[in-house]
C-alpha cells in the first residue's frame, strides 16, 4: 500500500492529447506532467502568477525524481535542482529536449 505513496523517476514521453513532450512521474500516488524546459528564476515568477504549479527536481544520477517546489526551495537556490512547470496542452514542446541531467565525461589529462 505505501508503495504507491512513494516517488518515482520522472520519464521523457509524448503527451496523450497534444502529442508534444513531457515528463511524466508520480508524486506522491499522483501523475504529474512537467515541461521539459527549466525555468529560470523570472520564468518562474511568471508562470506562478499565472496560477501554475512549478515542480522541482531532485537528481538521482542521470535522472531525477519531481518534487513540490516551494519558497524554501526558492530561497535555497540549489544548482542541482530546476524548475519546471506543469504541463498544459496549450503550450506544447514539439521538438525533443535535451536531458537535464547528463553524466560529465571524464577528461583527458594533458601530458
Amino acid at each position: 500500500m505505501t508503495a504507491h505513496f512513494l516517488t518515482d523517476i520522472a520519464k521523457l514521453t509524448q503527451c496523450a492529447r497534444c502529442k508534444g513532450w513531457i515528463y511524466e512521474g508520480h508524486l506522491y500516488g499522483f501523475l504529474r506532467r512537467v515541461e521539459p524546459m527549466r525555468l529560470n528564476f523570472a520564468d518562474e515568477m511568471k508562470v506562478r502568477f499565472e496560477g501554475r504549479k512549478v515542480f522541482g527536481t531532485v537528481r538521482i544520477g542521470d535522472e531525477f525524481q519531481l518534487n513540490y517546489r516551494t519558497a524554501w526551495h526558492i530561497a535555497r537556490d540549489e544548482e542541482d535542482s530546476f524548475a519546471l512547470v506543469a504541463h498544459d496542452c496549450r503550450f506544447p514542446t514539439y521538438f525533443e529536449p535535451e536531458p537535464l541531467y547528463s553524466t560529465p565525461t571524464p577528461k583527458e589529462p594533458n601530458f
